[in-house]
């Protein structure tokens, strides 16, 4: 299972069409499943960088390509943390 830390609506479309996975989209960071496979935070959520630092599963990241101080302070977590950008070129790549 894939979980989503977001509400951007357009992000959810493309996932949904982009994999057969199972996706749960939640936006309460205390509430994310703990048997997913992979977590995707939206850095523009509250709560995201604690989210982060709260678990060990594989974390990808993504924020404004201008925000360089929160991309900086989200990749002392651990997660993968990519500009916006990047994020939705290497989607179906973090998907698959």
């Amino acid at each position: 299972m894939i979980a989503i830390f977001t509400e951007d609506l357009l992000l959810k479309s493309r996932i949904k069409t982009l994999t057969k996975e199972q996706i749960h989209f939640f936006t309460d960071p205390a509430k994310y499943p703990s048997d997913a496979r992979l977590i995707i935070v939206d850095l523009s959520m509250p709560g995201a960088i604690e989210l982060l630092k709260s678990t060990l599963i594989r974390r990808v990241a993504y924020g404004p390509h201008m925000q360089a101080d929160l991309l900086a302070k989200s990749k002392e977590t651990g997660a993968e943390v990519m500009p916006r950008s990047v994020f939705v070129a290497k989607l179906p790549e973090l998907l698959s």
